[in-house]
């Protein structure tokens, strides 16, 4: 019934407003009437949002996908450099002892 990118927008609007208001029933009512949808319609969206999260951490699956993925990157990288540091080493341990 709402397409992606309202129902984006309003979890974002509502998420944005949780600290403003005292629960999420009244942000949902709130933001809700802004944008003319139906408040049970949000709720449920941001309910559903907050099921999705990573060990209550306020992580979407989405986000710690990305969280991983970038971990498992940084470790590939990290190991790169500790080869590239110990090769320049190496090559600089063999021109130093050809020079004397």
């Amino acid at each position: 019934m709402y397409e992606s990118g309202f129902k984006a927008r309003a979890v974002r609007l509502a998420r944005d407003h949780r600290a403003d208001s005292p629960s999420v029933t009244a942000v949902c009512f709130a933001v809700a009437g802004q944008l003319g949808m139906a408040r049970a319609a949000l709720r449920g969206w941001v309910t559903g949002l907050r099921s999705t999260t990573a060990a209550g951490r306020g992580v979407t699956t989405a986000e710690a996908e990305e969280i991983r993925r970038l971990r498992v990157e940084v470790k590939r990288l990290r190991e790169a450099k500790e080869i590239l540091k110990a090769a320049s080493m190496f090559f600089a341990g063999a021109l130093d002892s050809r020079s004397r």
